[in-house]
């Protein structure tokens, strides 16, 4: 990026590819350098330069620095012209492009995903939930925050493995309140994986249970046993209501 001055205080920026003047560059030394081969006399050292390039071009190709610089500058684009009523187009093409580049890109996953949820664009709805599949491993409050955005956008229903995933985080975090929610509406869920809906309730039984919420407790681990009287959870979520009962 380049300032270009305009009046008095007032400058534009001229954004120039690196491309162009790095070729100007090689192609600079690459005749200096052929002119010594010819006899002329210099001290640059031409041919370091051409073969340093060379290798510094070759090893961006071979580690595909090229792809990342221009998934970061996407990016940054992007996220820049986000809030923007003149940008929003820019902005939600340069997203795009980024994921074009890296679909893991969490940054622009979560950018492009806020510009969907603006008028509820279905596909806001699958970039949201794969913005929090990457954060629920790796920044679990970052999850959390963007559950919220999401949920306020698309309603509270999430893919049920997620969904038990982030339930379990809010857990974690000391935040039963929205944990419960989860697991409330995933046991509910008649499409959930059985294994799924299973670790749900016991983790629902465990949840109420700590939170001398029995009632509720003995309501869902009924629920548990007439569902899944086979499953190997259920024992161990009754102890563990008998355990709290005792205490």
């Amino acid at each position: 990026v380049i300032p270009v001055p305009l009046v008095g205080l007032l400058s534009a920026k001229l954004r120039v590819s690196s491309l162009p003047v790095l070729g100007l560059f090689f192609v600079s030394d690459l005749h200096g350098g052929i002119d010594r081969l010819s006899g002329s006399t210099s001290n640059i050292g031409y041919w370091t330069h051409v073969g340093s390039t060379a290798a510094g071009f070759a090893l961006a190709v071979l580690l595909r620095l090229h792809a990342k610089a221009a998934e970061e500058k996407y990016t940054e684009q992007g996220l820049a012209a986000m809030g923007s009523e003149f940008g929003r187009r820019d902005s939600i093409e340069s997203l795009q492009a980024a994921l074009r580049l890296n679909p893991d890109n969490e940054a622009a996953l979560t950018g492009l995903a806020r510009e969907y949820a603006t008028t509820r664009k279905p596909e806001g709805r699958e970039l949201f939930q794969r913005a929090i599949a990457l954060q629920v491993g790796a920044n679990p409050e970052k999850a959390m925050e963007t559950y919220v955005e999401y949920r306020a956008a698309y309603g509270p229903g999430l893919e049920s493995d997620l969904q038990y995933r982030l339930a379990g985080v809010f857990y974690r975090k000391g935040e039963h309140e929205p944990a419960a929610r989860l697991l409330e509406a995933l046991v509910a869920e008649p499409s959930a994986a059985d294994g799924t809906r299973q670790r749900a309730f016991f983790q629902l039984v465990v949840l109420l249970a700590e939170n001398n919420m029995l009632e509720a407790a003995h309501y869902r681990l009924r629920q548990f046993r007439e569902l899944f009287p086979a499953s190997p959870l259920l024992q161990p979520a009754e102890d563990k209501l008998v355990e709290v009962l005792k205490s």
